[in-house]
């Protein structure tokens, strides 16, 4: 069980290096045909969603 835990930790831990990855992909204005050619729709989704919280956030202060 407990390989079951680093596994899923491991990938969750990958998963928020890849949306990370793409927030600065986005920031430094690469296209959305390449990174979606290296990352997924959902990978790409995940991160302008979490820019967008992040700037309204901003903008409530």
């Amino acid at each position: 069980m407990g390989g079951q835990v680093l596994d899923y930790e491991a990938k969750r831990i990958a998963r928020e290096k890849e949306i990370e990855d793409v927030k600065n992909m986005i920031y430094f204005v690469v296209s959305e045909d390449k990174i979606l050619s290296k990352y997924s729709k959902d990978i790409y989704d995940k991160a302008l969603n979490q820019m967008k919280q992040a700037e309204e956030e901003l903008k409530e202060m």
